[in-house]
């Protein structure tokens, strides 16, 4: 599910543009008008995915928790086997929620490119 990071902006800035490095390693000359706006998305993306990070992690957190949990379930205990039933759809729902948002996130990122290739000029 993990994207990649978008890299950090390195602009140069021209007269009326400002030379960018896109997420795809590819260098263009953009108007400084539409670098504004470039930076803003991708400062979006930034915090986007660092949140999506954390979510994986959670998850992760509770995927080991299902797991040890696993070891001490009493199965003669209907409680802690409803307890555990719920641990798993809680796990599997965060799951898919978290794919959608990775392929939303990924969505951005190509949209992202798709702008930066349409205002910039490769250099």
């Amino acid at each position: 599910n993990r994207a990649s990071p978008i890299p950090p902006v390195k602009p140069i800035v021209e007269e009326n543009t400002t030379i960018y490095r896109g997420a795809n390693g590819q260098t263009y000359r953009v108007p400084n008008s539409a670098y504004s706006r470039l930076l803003s998305m991708q400062t979006d993306l930034r915090v986007t995915l660092g949140g999506l990070n954390t979510k994986e992690k959670e998850l992760s957190d509770l995927s080991r928790k299902i797991e040890n949990d696993r070891f001490k379930l009493d199965q003669t205990s209907q409680r802690q086997v409803d307890s555990f039933n719920d641990s798993v759809q809680t796990h599997n729902s965060r799951n898919q929620a978290l794919r959608r948002e990775f392929d939303s996130y990924n969505r951005k990122v190509d949209a992202f490119n798709s702008e930066l290739e349409r205002v910039g000029t490769r250099y």
